[in-house]
């Protein structure tokens, strides 16, 4: 078992595996609870990286009064509450696959831009390179060996 894991590419599938693994139960519990990530960049804009309903959700926003009060923040609230919130208040501009963005203005001028990545789109490839990397064979190596160096004959 131990010469299984010999190859460094075997490692490396064991990788992509956990993180697959990693990408599957936040896309599980994206479904019962949100988990978002706030925090401050380039000034007065607030990033937000968000697990709902199995998208991942990428916003920055410009309305924000005091950026760097209380960042960065992690909260986790009921995704029921969330959803509701989130998807009556931006209408999605377009979406493809499940793959979508959105842009909100404001009253005063400032605007979101909102990014919609469903999980699988990370879940699938890191599938189907750690399957690969674990399940194929090595492939036999196409280097030629030297062979022995013959006896000289007269010497």
């Amino acid at each position: 078992m131990g010469q299984f894991f010999k190859p460094s590419r075997r490692k490396i599938g064991l990788i992509t595996l956990a993180m697959a693994c990693m990408f599957m139960a936040g896309w599980v519990r994206s479904f019962t609870y949100c988990d978002h990530l706030l925090f401050a960049s380039r000034g007065r804009t607030e990033q937000t990286l968000a697990l709902l309903d199995g998208l991942m959700i990428w916003g920055a926003d410009d309305d924000v009064s005091d950026p760097l009060s209380s960042y960065p923040e992690w909260e986790t609230d009921s995704s029921l509450f969330i959803r509701e919130m989130f998807f009556n208040r931006f209408k999605i501009d377009w979406q493809w696959y499940g793959l979508g963005s959105c842009n909100h203005h404001y009253n005063d001028g400032s605007y979101a831009r909102i990014w919609l990545i469903p999980c699988w789109f990370f879940i699938s490839p890191l599938t189907v390179v750690s399957a690969f990397l674990l399940l194929s064979k090595p492939r036999k190596s196409s280097q030629t060996r030297l062979t022995e160096p013959g006896t000289i004959e007269g010497a």
